[in-house]
């Protein structure tokens, strides 16, 4: 079996919090990236949903999204949620099937991928995504 990709974004993400309204509020000033991830989401920009749509990648799903700035009392509406179903922890990484094109969800808080959608995403026009093989930095 190979080991999933760990997919993260070259640029820090602000932290989000998801409001009660489904919104999610930056926690403080900085970018909003192309590629957002913590604790129970995944946020991706519109054109990395829409690839990933047409891919028709078995186990996910996308919804909108809406990242709100309540300082400027600014909405926006780039990005959508990437709600991933097949998770797995450091003890069950070995039971993961990564044949095929798949994401997988560490914690509900780490976003990887299976070799075969890595190479994908890096033949797309996504250069902002970095991988790291297994569970390389997760001491």
């Amino acid at each position: 079996m190979d080991a999933p990709y760990h997919v993260s974004c070259d640029e820090e993400s602000v932290p989000l919090y998801r409001l009660g309204d489904g919104r999610f509020q930056l926690t403080k000033d900085g970018p909003i990236v192309p590629l957002m991830s913590g604790t129970g989401y995944f946020l991706i920009e519109e054109p990395f949903a829409d690839f990933l749509e047409e891919l028709g990648i078995y186990g996910i799903k996308l919804e909108k999204a809406t990242i709100w700035h309540r300082r400027l009392n600014v909405e926006h509406s780039t990005h959508k949620l990437l709600i991933v179903n097949q998770c797995f922890t450091p003890e069950t990484i070995g039971e993961l099937d990564t044949s095929g094109e798949k994401f997988f969800s560490l914690y509900n808080r780490y976003l990887f991928a299976s070799p075969r959608l890595k190479k994908r995403l890096e033949s797309g026009p996504f250069g902002y995504l970095k991988f790291t093989e297994g569970l390389d930095g997760f001491a």
